[in-house]
């Protein structure tokens, strides 16, 4: 595998489907992106053995962004969401799809697909004293497959 180097944010891009549509607007500005495995250790050390033995167990993964409020498509999607819990009905498909591109001119993009009853919440709506208005999301998901080219 051939050295990359450094991937710089404007590298990466992220996009939101919802049941299979693309979504624009505000969502058009995701950044501030965090994907952590959500993984438990456990060691198990057996009779006679020295030394502990370890076990992973990938339950998912957390997912937190931010977005600018450049419309009112935020605030559908989290009507969506709020509608689906609220009337019992299956909560709307989300994939967030984040694609990553290499300076090194080898042409490479690596695509991470977070889905997999992939749920969203909005934390906070921020209206600061200066600067842009910006939503927070943090969800969950099963999977995040990834693939290169």
């Amino acid at each position: 595998m051939a050295g990359s180097g450094e991937i710089r944010a404007k590298e990466a891009r992220a996009q939101l489907t919802v049941d299979g549509v693309r979504l624009g607007g505000s969502f058009s500005t995701i950044h501030d992106i965090s994907v952590k495995p959500d993984a438990t250790i456990s060691k198990k050390r057996f009779t006679g053995e020295k030394r502990a033995r370890g076990d992973i167990d990938v339950n998912g993964w957390d997912i937190s962004f931010r977005t600018e409020k450049r419309d009112h498509l935020w605030s559908q999607l989290w009507d969506l969401i709020q509608d689906a819990e609220i009337n019992a009905r299956p909560l709307p498909d989300i994939v967030l799809t984040i694609s990553y591109s290499y300076r090194d001119g080898s042409g490479i993009i690596r695509t991470a697909a977070l889905s997999g009853d992939l749920v969203l919440k909005m934390d906070d709506d921020s209206i600061p004293k200066d600067g842009y208005q910006t939503n927070s999301w943090t969800g969950f998901c099963s999977f995040n497959t990834s693939a290169g080219s």
